[in-house]
């Protein structure tokens, strides 16, 4: 199945905090803000002696290479693994919200969901050992202890991190060459920093490559508050903020029951009471308030996305299409044995 992932957790025990509440992270954004100064104080000198030129570039490049470290570290470094597949195979959920922020996120253009779970899945919000064994805690804002986040990921993070290479390849170019070139180069330089900010430094909504459900599931229509889905991914701890679990990314993602199908009386609010699900395992109605009802159901779904991402499901080892040794596109999709 297609999704968007461009982040990577790592293990309790590898996990270096960057974040500005971090006297490292804080050290960096100093050292950051210090050489950004001297930029442009060098910037306006070399405007009248090219022997600035050099410094200045120096100073620039060793600001690129912390914003690439701390870009690194947001996709490669804050997420922490959970990491308990067998339990969260398929986390059964209805929609509390979603969709796109529309403040500035400093280019994260993640999509957001956050579910109310089916009972017996309560491990997921817990405070987890793993986490308060390396000194981390957790937030005491009552939606992040009592809903699960669910992240579809967008490129902004990992697009910036891009641009920050390729001026790091003109910076460090122009540190070698003589004035006006390195001049010329450092311009380009800027320019390309312009234009990246422009594509990603815009709210969610408005971003070019955002986070969308439909990512992981192109059939999966559109999401709505209330519906009933079936959800699979990373089970994570965010670390940049004051600490809480997720999913992210989300793998995979079903409706099971859209609102519009859900009857509510008059002068009732929606609960589980009127989510009617029969279990296809059991044949027997679907108790989201009980765990042990509530885990059959899980269960069942939990063996379907394992036949949906199984590659053989549906005969495709006997395709002729799949029937190669060395590579498809050398000896792929061989022709049936003709017998005259």
């Amino acid at each position: 199945m297609a999704y968007k992932q461009y982040t990577k957790c790592v293990a309790p025990g590898s996990f270096v905090d960057l974040s500005p509440e971090n006297w490292v992270g804080l050290v960096l954004i100093g050292q950051g803000v210090l050489a950004l100064l001297a930029i442009v104080t060098l910037a306006v000198i070399a405007a009248l002696s090219p022997l600035s030129s050099k410094p200045a570039i120096l100073l620039a490049i060793i600001l690129v290479l912390e914003i690439i470290a701390f870009l690194t570290w947001w996709l490669e470094g804050r997420l922490i693994c959970l990491n308990e597949e067998e339990r969260n195979c398929a986390i059964i959920g209805r929609v509390k919200s979603h969709g796109l922020a529309s403040a500035f996120k400093g280019g994260d253009d993640d999509y957001t969901m956050n579910l109310i779970l089916a009972a017996g899945q309560e491990h997921l919000l817990a405070i987890n050992p793993k986490i308060t064994n390396i000194g981390r805690g957790y937030t005491t804002k009552e939606d992040y202890l009592t809903l699960l986040h669910c992240e579809f990921e967008g490129d902004g993070i990992y697009q910036l991190r891009q641009y920050m290479y390729a001026i790091l390849a003109l910076l460090t170019l122009a540190f070698y060459l003589p004035w006006p070139l390195d001049f010329i180069l450092s311009l380009l330089a800027i320019l390309l920093g312009i234009l990246g900010g422009i594509r990603d430094f815009r709210s969610p909504n408005q971003a070019t490559n955002p986070g969308n459900p439909l990512d992981v599931n192109p059939n999966l229509g559109t999401l709505s508050g209330g519906d009933l889905i079936v959800v699979k991914g990373e089970w994570i701890y965010d670390s940049l903020h004051a600490g809480w679990h997720e999913i992210h990314p989300v793998r995979h993602c079903e409706i099971i029951l859209e609102r519009e199908h859900i009857v509510v009386p008059p002068g009732e609010e929606l609960d589980w009471q009127h989510y009617v699900v029969t279990n296809p395992a059991t044949g027997q109605p679907v108790d989201f308030t009980d765990p042990v009802s509530a885990e059959s159901y899980r269960q069942y779904w939990c063996g379907k996305i394992r036949e949906a991402e199984d590659p053989e499901t549906g005969g495709s080892r006997d395709d002729p299409r799949n029937d190669w040794t060395i590579h498809p596109l050398v000896d792929g999709c061989k022709p049936p044995i003709i017998i005259t």
